[in-house]
C-alpha cells in the first residue's frame, strides 16, 4: 500500500527499497542453491564445490560501491562550491 502522498513505488525510497529487497533474494536463492549442491556432493562422495563469491565474507559489490563513490564525489563537490560561493570566493 503507497504512502500518503506518495506514487506507490516511484519514490527514491522505495526504489531504493526494492531493490535491496531484489538483492536479499538473489542472495537467499545462491544460499539454497549451494546448500544443495553440497548435499548432492556428499551424497555422492565428491569434494563440495567452491563457495560463491556472493557469499564469502567481506563481499562487496561492485556497482554498489562505486555508486557510493561517485555520489559522495557529487556531494562534496556542492558542499566545496558552496562554501567558496558563501566566501566570496567564487
Amino acid at each position: 500500500m503507497p504512502r500518503a502522498g506518495g506514487h506507490g513505488g516511484t519514490s527514491q525510497i522505495g526504489g531504493n527499497h526494492s531493490n535491496f529487497k531484489a538483492q536479499q533474494q538473489r542472495r537467499e536463492g545462491i544460499k539454497k542453491a549451494y546448500s544443495e549442491a553440497v548435499a548432492a556432493a556428499e551424497m555422492k562422495g565428491e569434494e563440495p564445490p567452491p563457495l560463491p563469491k556472493e557469499l564469502r565474507p567481506g563481499y562487496i559489490d561492485g556497482g554498489s560501491l562505486l555508486m557510493a563513490v561517485v555520489i559522495g564525489l557529487g556531494m562534496t563537490m556542492v558542499l566545496v562550491f558552496m562554501v567558496l560561493k558563501l566566501s566570496g570566493t567564487i
